[in-house]
């Protein structure tokens, strides 16, 4: 797929469904496209470019959420190790983290929809018990502040 036109003479035939047909005359109609054949072709490189996109964002959220689960296993062993205003600060540091964390995991579960490695979800499942761990003793903390 060059940039300069290409001379079209491979012939491709392919079956799908009524909806899909659909779907492709209704896009080459708000595109002003006239035929099936270029509507279909345009599709094909709108969906080549998105791929390549797409992989790239997901390398990028998959990284995002290795260093988060990093800094938040760093922040969790601080709050266990700390007393006092240093716990206090960890322990309102967490909260943003957590919640951002939660953020993270939700865009990368989308993305993750269209990646079927069993990679991406493996780390995600970790991130996420991470997260609840973390949770869970920033809760530790507020009931023993309450107690």
């Amino acid at each position: 797929m060059a940039d300069e036109p290409q001379q079209k003479s491979e012939r491709f035939n392919m079956f799908i469904s009524p909806s899909e047909l659909a779907a492709i005359d209704e896009w080459s109609f708000q595109n002003r496209i006239r035929s099936k054949s270029e509507a279909v072709r345009r599709l094909v490189q709108i969906g080549l470019v998105y791929d390549v996109e797409t992989r790239a964002s997901r390398d990028h959220a998959r990284k995002a959420i290795q260093e988060s689960l990093a800094g938040l296993n760093q922040l969790s062993a601080l709050l266990r190790a700390s007393e006092g205003e240093t716990a206090y600060a960890v322990h309102a540091a967490m909260g943003p983290l957590i919640a951002g964390g939660r953020a993270l995991v939700a865009l990368f579960q989308d993305m993750a929809a269209t990646d079927s490695t069993a990679n991406a979800m493996e780390s995600v499942e970790e991130f996420e018990q991470a997260l609840q761990d973390a949770a869970e003793e920033r809760a530790k903390i507020d009931a023993q502040r309450t107690k």
